[in-house]
């Protein structure tokens, strides 16, 4: 039978755990916004999933905030997927940090895009290389500017490649001494003619920014991963090229 809200506020925790899938289905939005954080800490994983997606609504970021997280790992990606991002703005970067790869992929683009420099840093590289290019691409250069250097060089080729030239411009100098040799040799034109001096110059720290075909610089390139034929295809994308990489290399 379904509980009254009045019954509910009465239930401790303990007794809240002992509720039927059945019955936590029939709860309403309403019912769960008016349970107080003790008595939600009884719900387990497996009875949070049993939740429809429009009761998960009627919970705040402060109750969400509360969950362990145990609990929210028990969290469908259909269920994530239905939170507004008031109430995910609500989780910490610990909460999130306990998502699998397959709740983080259900997150909508607009959804990703809305969590804060701050809950984006306690993401693993494992939950980062597991989100789509669509996730990725509406990550503003701000938003992946404030990943860690340890992030940035945990992500796998396909994730680099599908940086857009905006977002590429918005790496920090420790961002791009971060790159792998992999990473670097997969770049694209467009992707290395978005660097800035200053994005240059974190790998070819010798370089004035202006001198062109700088030996040093162009070794130290190279030994950071990019390939000539890297060096080829900006060449041939412009007569005389005007962005950093190809001053300093002189194409």
């Amino acid at each position: 039978t379904s509980l009254s809200s009045g019954q509910l506020d009465g239930l401790s925790s303990s007794q809240l755990s002992s509720l039927s899938a059945v019955q936590l289905r029939g709860l309403s939005s309403g019912q769960l916004f008016s349970l107080a954080a003790t008595q939600l800490d009884g719900l387990t994983g497996s009875q949070l999933l049993a939740l429809a997606d429009t009761a998960l609504n009627g919970l705040t970021s402060m109750q969400l905030r509360s969950l362990e997280q145990n609990q929210l790992t028990g969290l469908s990606s259909v269920q994530l997927t239905s939170l507004v991002d008031t109430q995910l703005n609500g989780l910490s970067s610990a909460q999130l940090s306990s998502w699998y790869d397959t709740q983080l992929d259900g997150l909508t683009s607009g959804q990703l895009s809305n969590l804060a420099n701050t809950q984006l840093a306690g993401l693993g590289t494992t939950q980062l290389r597991s989100l789509a290019d669509t996730q990725w691409n509406s990550l503003s250069s701000a938003k992946i500017a404030g990943f860690s250097p340890t992030q940035m060089a945990a992500l796998t080729a396909t994730v680099i490649s599908a940086l857009t030239t905006s977002q590429m411009t918005g790496l920090t100098s420790g961002q791009m001494q971060a790159l792998t040799a992999t990473q670097i040799s997969i770049l694209s034109v467009a992707q290395l003619d978005a660097l800035s001096v200053a994005q240059v110059k974190a790998i070819a720290t010798s370089w004035n920014g202006s001198t062109s075909s700088f030996t040093e610089g162009k070794d130290a390139w190279k030994a950071h991963g990019i390939t000539d034929t890297q060096i080829t295809l900006l060449d041939n994308a412009h007569v005389s090229g005007t962005s950093a990489l190809s001053v300093l290399f002189g194409v």
